[in-house]
C-alpha cells in the first residue's frame, strides 16, 4: 500500500554501488520478512534511522524481482528504510514475491481472524473433484490475467489429455503443469483447466466476494486489477500494530490505491478509517474504493 497521511503513509545514506540495472538482490530464503504467522522464526529487532521512527508510518510494496537499483531508489526515497521480504504463500493460497518498504513497528503483530486456508483445494473445495493427482500444486502463482492467449491454452490442454483414455504420458503432465503454473489454472472439469473468475480471485487475495464488481471493469480489467492489489491477508498481519496505536482512528494518504487493498486490511483490523485522501488515476478503481 503506498500511502501517506498525518497517521499513516501507504504505497502498494550513503551513495549505492555502481552495478548494472538488471542485477538482483539476493532475497532471503525462506523469504518471510520478520517473521509469518505459521512459521517459527520471527525477528523482533531492526534498525531504522532517526528520520523514519514514526510516527507518521509509511507502507509500500513493490515486487520482489525488481533490480538492485529500483530497491536502492525506492529505499533512498523512504528515509533508507531496508525493504522486508515476503512471500505471501507463507500467510494464504497464493505465492506474491514482494518487497515492503515501512517503519511500522514488528513486534506484535497478529492474523485477522478467521484465518486464510493456506492451499486451493482449501480454499475451493468444489476443484479437488477435478484435480489430478499428478497436478501437486496447492499454491497459485503470482497472477496472471486470463485473455485469449489463456484460452487457447485452455483448449490445447483439454486436446492433449483427451488423447489419451487413460493416464497421460510422463512429458504430457509436465507440459499441461507448466501451462498451469504459468497461467494459474484450476481444474473444473474433467480435462478442463481454465483461469479463475474475478469472484474466485477475490477470495483468493483477501477480499469479500464481489467487491470489484460494479465498477464499470470488463472480466480482463477487474483480473488484471486483482492481480496489481495488495494481499489483504498478508498486509493486515502487517498493519495489525496499527491497532493498539490508533485505538480511535487513524487518517490515511493512499497512493496508487488500486481497488483499496489497504483500507479493506485497516477495516478488517477493525481501525477506524478517520480520513482516507485517494490518489488513483483509474476511474474504475475509484468507484470501487467509494463502494
Amino acid at each position: 500500500m503506498a500511502q501517506d497521511s498525518s497517521d499513516l503513509d501507504c504505497e502498494s545514506s550513503p551513495s549505492p554501488p555502481v552495478v548494472t540495472y538488471d542485477e538482483q538482490l539476493r532475497l532471503p530464503i525462506p523469504m518471510i520478512g520478520f517473521g509469518v504467522p505459521n512459521e517459527p522464526v520471527f525477528s523482533t529487532n531492526r534498525y531504522l534511522p532517526e528520520l523514519a521512527r514514526g510516527p507518521p508510518y509509511f507502507y509500500y510494496e513493490h515486487p520482489a524481482l525488481a533490480p538492485r537499483v529500483v530497491w536502492e531508489k525506492i529505499s533512498k526515497h523512504l528515509c533508507g528504510v531496508l525493504p522486508e521480504f515476503v512471500d505471501s504463500k507463507f500467510v494464504c493460497a497464493v505465492s506474491k514475491k514482494s518487497g515492503y518498504v515501512h517503519n511500522l513497528p514488528i513486534s506484535n503483530r497478529y492474523q485477522c481472524q478467521p484465518p486464510p486456508k493456506l492451499t486451493v483445494q482449501e480454499l475451493f473445495p468444489l476443484f479437488n473433484r477435478w484435480w489430478p493427482t499428478w497436478d501437486t500444486r496447492r499454491k497459485l502463482n503470482c497472477i496472471i490475467s486470463g485473455g485469449n492467449d489463456s484460452v487457447t491454452v485452455t483448449n490445447r490442454i483439454r486436446l492433449a489429455l483427451e488423447g489419451h483414455t487413460g493416464e497421460p504420458p510422463e512429458a504430457t503432465k509436465r507440459y499441461v503443469v507448466e501451462q498451469c503454473k504459468k497461467w494459474n489454472l484450476v481444474w473444473v472439469g474433467r480435462n478442463k483447466a481454465v483461469t479463475l473468475e474475478p469472484d474466485e480471485m477475490e477470495t483468493l487475495m483477501g477480499f469479500r466476494r464481489s467487491h470489484t464488481r460494479g465498477g464499470g471493469m470488463s472480466r480482463l480489467a477487474c483480473l488484471k486489477s486483482l492481480g496489481n492489489c495488495f494481499q489483504v491477508d498478508l498486509v493486515a498481519y502487517h498493519l495489525s500494530v496499527l491497532k493498539p496505536l490508533f485505538p480511535d482512528g487513524i487518517n490515511v494518504l493512499s497512493l496508487f490505491t488500486g481497488i483499496g487493498g489497504g483500507e479493506v486490511a485497516l477495516h478488517r483490523l477493525q481501525i477506524p478509517l478517520k480520513t482516507v485522501v485517494s490518489v488513483e488515476s483509474s476511474v474504475a478503481n475509484r468507484y470501487i474504493l467509494k463502494d
